[in-house]
């Protein structure tokens, strides 16, 4: 997938970005608080701001179940630090907190960017998305580096195969001098499944030449968590 260059590794693209709500229009919402089971930790949120970005949300807090009055709603697969950053972006457009920078490796890390767009995915919020795939490619410019590991096979095993987020990850990797090389790490090597080789191998065939896919995929199957 080609997406357009980002000048400013800090800002994502203008296609992505919203405008923070106006607070004339919280005037009249009730607060929700979100919940993250595994940790139980919360974050709360305007109902408005909710119903209007995501169809889950809309669905959750303006339909005619008895759910829709709720003023609590509980996030079983869900992050808590997911969902800071979720309610940071929801108020400002913005993954990044005042002193962060994409350039310091430790801010949104990989992982934690393929949890906002996964949840994303779940919960029906494609803006979220977008900004997401635009701070992955800025941050990938700013660090000069690319996701690889756990987090990609993990973002592989909780979305779509056609997801935006991983046509934009294979296509990074079929641009890669030497795939097999960045797969087959010490660090990373037991990180992927068959089936995300196989997949990486389709998409890989449409870049390059057949017969150097197939001696790619097999050399991909020597690597020793496939044996």
């Amino acid at each position: 997938m080609k997406r357009k260059a980002i000048s400013d590794p800090e800002s994502p693209s203008k296609w992505s970005q919203n405008r923070p709500p106006k607070c004339m229009k919280l005037l009249d919402s009730r607060i929700v608080t979100l919940v993250a089971l595994r940790s139980k930790k919360t974050v709360e949120v305007h109902s408005n701001l909710l119903t209007s970005v995501s169809s889950y949300f809309r669905t959750a807090l303006e339909g005619d179940l008895m759910e829709s009055r709720a003023t609590e709603i509980e996030l079983e697969e869900t992050d808590h630090h997911v969902l800071g950053r979720f309610r940071l972006w929801v108020y400002q457009r913005k993954l990044l907190d005042e002193g962060e920078n994409l350039r310091d490796g430790k801010t949104l890390p990989f992982y934690l960017l393929f949890g906002l767009y996964v949840f994303g995915d779940i919960r029906g919020i494609p803006a979220l998305q977008y900004f997401v795939i635009d701070t992955t490619i800025a941050k990938m410019k700013a660090t000069n580096s690319y996701p690889l590991g756990q987090s990609v096979q993990w973002a592989y095993d909780n979305l779509p195969p056609q997801s935006p987020l991983i046509r934009l990850l294979f296509d990074i990797y079929c641009r890669l001098d030497d795939p097999i090389q960045a797969f087959g790490t010490h660090e990373h090597r037991d990180s992927y499944s068959k089936d995300f080789l196989w997949d990486f191998l389709i998409a890989y065939m449409r870049e390059k030449d057949r017969q150097e896919s197939m001696n790619i995929y097999r050399n991909l199957l020597r690597l020793p968590h496939t044996l």
